[in-house]
């Protein structure tokens, strides 16, 4: 029986692969865009949204096969290709989402789906690669354990499968509503109901993290009766049932059984929708009535719609190789990210309300976040699919609408504040930039600029909206080291850059003027004395714990996602993060240490570029090959943009990506690369550009959508390209010699020709002296000054150290809380201060002025004097829930609960994950000496001794242990410890040790709070 299911799939497959291509050629026709896509390119150590199985662009429905289980969350969740077997076919591989699976079997009834180890315990099946086709819009596998072919393909909102069971066994499908997900999620309640003899429908109420609730509504409609339902909740199995349900974090399922007969196959049809089973019925009934149960027909539907998106983009010449590594990276440019309204536009907002869009064929978008996508997405979209683009901008703008403010990533159109900054800021400014106006433009400007003025906040349907970090950045011109990571003050100051080009493209002059001097504060963290970009406190100085290149880079489960300091980075990737004026950084470091920094990265980060150095793994550093152009060394740009084509994107299923493919940002990354296209702006100036490097292809042919561009098609044609004949010897644009290393986007736009001739060697006189593409008349920012005394807290006296890294600029400062003017005390060579003492400080060059910056220090044991008649045993403690980055981020919440715990403990803890507790007290000192205290957390934590802050082990990050030394008196001294947990595993420890104290956890005896 086996040998004939194998011999039926090998036949098909022969068909697909190759009789598809013996037709094209007999008809003298090319091989089809869409025929190079290999969907199980990159799926080993993938995450969720890196699914095999078929889907439309941004589908609803990503129906594919699943094979992990609880074990393998978060970078590994949904399939790995390397475990050669299947637990069911999923519906939802969206970031943070889930849904159902259905499972064909036969034979004993398994409730359970198994492991990976072992199979045999639950109802998975194992299978092999060799036999699995994979293909943009239909997936096939053999599950080897019942003989079974499984055939996959969909529509946007709803699945079509076809199931060839073995012939003399009758047939089993199950739907289960609990399986493994990217993240942990838990199930709050869930049903599923018969409808009819052939049709079923349910839902399923889920929580995942600490923002996203979501019921999944499905409906289910086979092409011949069952003969019976079933089901489970937990281990329960009930039989010959109509309805099951659930009300708590169940595992939950049914099971339909048929008798099969001569006729071995089962096909199913599945839709789902976010607002009801109704809705879930209208998608089914609208997009798979058209196919009936011709499962063919909607297949090559599938693969017809890829093909007229992917054929956007023509190329000749280049290998195989080349073809389906871009055309699968394009490809995953669309597939990621997804629609959540219904066919006729009714979606579920932030707050749980049924919506309706105002046209339901401009759908509403979700997704992880616009972290890094001007690099990527952003670029590739507007380019080929500025309809798709407007589309996004319109769904931004109407959850805007809805819920108040612009989302970040609006991950199941909740506000779930992922990542940080306000990215889609430049995805709206982009569009508005480049023509893509089917948009209310003041609307936007008002929802960016709100977003870059309001401080942040936790929403009232749940979840964070906006900066978290802005007022102090507003306020001092960064973001300091006890509130947040100073990569933060880059990202905002990109954005503000965008907000000012969006101003000054409305006419909005005074606006323009405000953000692009914000677009500077770049400048504040930028440490002449290392060169690179750096945490600083708030009045300074800059953190002692600086590290070049720890932090982050890597692959797979080896992969860092940085430090407390720089945002999934580390400073050598982010001190390059200036894309909105990277000449101003270029002289900031000096041209020729810009360049050999930038060399001996890209050459000790060789071959992969996953490195501490170059990381193309992972935003922050994507721009990385492209900064030569900018630095004089064009050849160098275009030799590391094709080193990084060729080495860091791969053909396979385990070496596809070496970093992590975040929902086509990759794959976009890789198609304007290969074009040999970038923008370092992310495309938002008022005159877009785009810069030029060495493309893979001899002649691509891009297609241009008339209703946005007034050309048909514009053409890059590469002279003698090869794999040797990289480097450009001479340009020309529209028969024009071109001597910039960048040309316009509104001459793409009007179609046209670049045509490029290269050669084996660099031509480095080639726009060596090019003009920088965008040249900004206003004025330079005086930074804001700081002190350089790392001790802040004094016995006796201390002298006060105050600088301004802008040349020539004076510093005028007052000690007694007024704000500093031109007639302040002037600062020549330190300010000598003997008690609690807080110096404000301000720069001023000619006509400018910086902001000010507040420096607090202290003299020891100025306190409030505590008896042991005032307290009694135990400290006190508020807990909170959340999703928090840094300490900060909760000291304002209100509290969940209070209470008295023995010593500093997280057992009063209500979930596992994204919490706070604040302790606070007293410790009790017996003998004067030198005491040594450690704070060991995962993710965050800060600790006060004498309301003055003693360790500082903020942000996410592993479980670090950081230990001070200070001197303390007899009796009662305050002592506060403020820890968060965001995701992953938990940590908390807070030790000492002294005079007679060998190192150990703080014991109960010594702490105590007010009676």
């Amino acid at each position: 029986m086996k040998e004939y299911i194998y011999f039926k799939v090998r036949l098909f497959k022969l068909f697909l692969v190759f009789g598809v291509v013996l037709l094209q050629s007999c008809l003298q026709k090319e091989k089809q865009p869409v025929d190079y896509v290999n969907t199980l390119l990159g799926t080993s150590s993938s995450r969720w949204m890196l699914y095999p199985g078929p889907s439309m662009p941004f589908g609803m429905v990503k129906l594919s096969p699943d094979n992990t289980d609880e074990t393998h969350y978060q970078l590994g969740a949904g399939y790995e290709y390397k475990i050669n077997s299947i637990s069911g076919f999923g519906h939802v591989h969206s970031w943070m989402m889930g849904s159902f699976t259905t499972m064909p079997t036969t034979g004993e009834l398994k409730i359970a789906p198994g492991t990976s180890e072992d199979p045999d315990a639950g109802y998975r099946s194992r299978i092999n690669n060799d036999n699995t086709i994979a293909t943009a819009g239909y997936y096939s596998a053999i599950l080897e354990d019942y003989n079974i072919l499984a055939e996959l393909t969909a529509t946007t909102r709803a699945g079509f499968q076809r199931y060839t069971f073995p012939k003399g066994e009758n047939g089993r499908v199950l739907f289960d509503l609990k399986v493994a997900e990217e993240e942990p999620s838990k199930n709050i309640k869930a049903e599923i109901s018969k409808i009819s003899d052939t049709e079923i429908e349910g839902y399923v109420q889920r929580e995942a993290g600490d923002w996203n609730e979501y019921t999944l509504h499905f409906a289910a409609r086979f092409n011949r009766p069952f003969k019976s339902m079933g089901g489970w909740t937990g281990t329960n199995i009930l039989e010959n049932t109509e309805d099951i349900k659930i009300s708590e974090d169940l595992d939950m399922g049914a099971f339909l059984e048929f008798n099969l007969g001569d006729d071995q196959v089962v096909l199913l049809k599945t839709a789902i929708s976010y607002v009801s089973t109704e809705q879930a019925w209208l998608n089914l009934n609208t997009e798979m009535d058209p196919f009936g149960w011709d499962f063919d027909k909607a297949r090559d539907n599938a693969r017809n719609v890829w093909n007229t998106l992917l054929k956007k983009i023509k190329v000749k010449g280049g290998s195989e190789t080349d073809k389906l590594k871009f055309y699968t990276n394009l490809y995953r440019a669309y597939c990621s990210r997804s629609i959540f309204s219904d066919v006729n536009g009714k979606y579920v907002d932030m707050c749980e309300k049924v919506q309706q869009a105002p046209n339901p064929d401009s759908p509403i978008y979700g997704c992880d976040a616009f972290w890094g996508s001007a690099w990527n997405l952003n670029q590739l979209w507007s380019l080929l699919t500025p309809d798709y683009t407007e589309q996004w901008v319109n769904s931004l703008l109407e959850l805007y609408d809805d819920g108040g403010w612009l989302a970040d990533a609006p991950g199941g159109l909740e506000y779930s504040s992922i990542m940080v900054a306000a990215h889609q800021v430049p995805f709206i400014v982009m569009a508005w930039q480049k023509g893509i106006r089917g948009f209310d433009a003041e609307k936007a400007y008002k929802a960016m600029k709100e977003i870059q003025m309001i401080p942040g906040k936790p929403h009232e349907c749940g979840g964070y909206v906006g900066n978290r970090n802005l007022k102090t950045y507003m306020d001092i011109g960064f973001v300091p080291a006890n509130e947040g990571p100073v990569s933060n003050t880059l990202e905002y100051a990109y954005d503000d850059w965008c907000v000012a080009q969006m101003a000054k493209a409305l006419g909005k002059t005074e606006d323009y003027n405000y953000f692009m001097r914000r677009a500077q504060y770049y400048r504040n963290v930028y440490d002449p004395s290392t060169g690179y970009m750096r945490a600083k406190y708030a009045g300074g100085p800059w953190t002692e714990d600086f590290s070049v290149s720890t932090g982050a880079g890597g692959q797979g489960q080896n992969f860092g996602y940085g430090s407390k300091n720089y945002v999934e980075a580390n400073a050598w990737q982010f001190s390059w993060y200036v894309p909105q004026d990277v000449s101003a950084l270029i002289e900031l470091m000096g041209v020729d240490e810009f360049n050999d920094r930038l060399e001996h990265g890209f050459k000790n980060s060789y071959p992969h570029f996953t490195s501490e150095y170059v990381n193309i793994g992972n935003q922050p550093n994507m721009e990385a090959p492209w900064l030569f152009n900018y630095s004089r060394k064009p050849w160098l740009t275009q030799f590391w943009v094709r080193e990084v084509l060729d080495n860091y994107f791969g053909t396979g299923p385990i070496d596809g990506y070496h970093g992590d493919e975040d929902q086509g940002q990759m794959g976009a990354f890789y198609v304007m690369s290969a074009m040999g296209l970038f923008e370092m702006d992310g495309g938002s100036s008022v005159d877009p550009v785009y810069e030029i490097s060495s493309p893979v292809f001899e002649k691509i042919t891009i297609q241009l959508d008339q209703n946005y561009y007034k050309g048909k098609e514009f053409v890059i044609e590469a002279k003698n390209i090869s794999t040797e004949n990289k480097y450009i010897q001479s340009a020309k644009l529209n028969g024009k010699e071109l001597t910039n290393f960048w040309f316009r986007h509104e001459e793409l736009a009007k179609g046209g020709k670049l045509e490029l001739v290269m050669g084996p060697e660099p031509n480095k006189e080639w726009a060596v002296n090019s003009e920088y593409p965008l040249k900004e008349d206003v004025p330079v920012i005086v930074t804001t000054p700081y002190v350089s005394n790392l001790e802040k807290v004094f016995k006796t006296e201390c002298t006060v150290n105050m600088v301004c890294d802008t040349k020539g600029a004076e510093i005028r400062y007052t000690v007694d809380d007024s704000e500093p003017t031109r007639n302040s005390s002037l600062y020549t060579d330190g300010l000598v201060v003997n008690k609690n003492t807080s110096v404000k400080m301000k720069a001023f060059k000619g006509d400018e002025a910086s902001l000010t910056a507040t420096a607090v220090f202290k003299k020891m044991g100025e306190i409030k004097r505590v008896s042991m008649n005032e307290v009694k045993p135990g400290i006190s403690y508020k807990y909170t829930q959340g999703i928090y980055r840094m300490v900060n981020d909760f000291l304002d919440v209100t509290p969940l609960k209070t209470g008295v715990v023995p010593t500093f403990t997280m057992e009063p803890r209500e979930k596992e994950q994204f919490f706070s507790f604040d302790f606070e007290g007293y410790i009790n000192i017996k003998q004067a000496g030198e005491y040594t205290f450690y704070l060991a957390t995962n993710d965050g934590g800060r600790m006060y001794i004498d309301d003055n802050m003693i360790i500082n082990n903020d942000g996410l990050h592993p479980v670090v242990e950081v230990g001070k030394k200070v001197e303390l008196k007899t009796g009662l001294h305050p002592i506060s410890v403020k820890y968060f947990q965001e995701g992953g595993l938990n940590g908390l420890k807070v030790s000492w040790e002294g005079p007679g104290i060998e190192k150990q956890e703080i014991p109960p005896k010594v702490l105590f709070h007010m009676k």
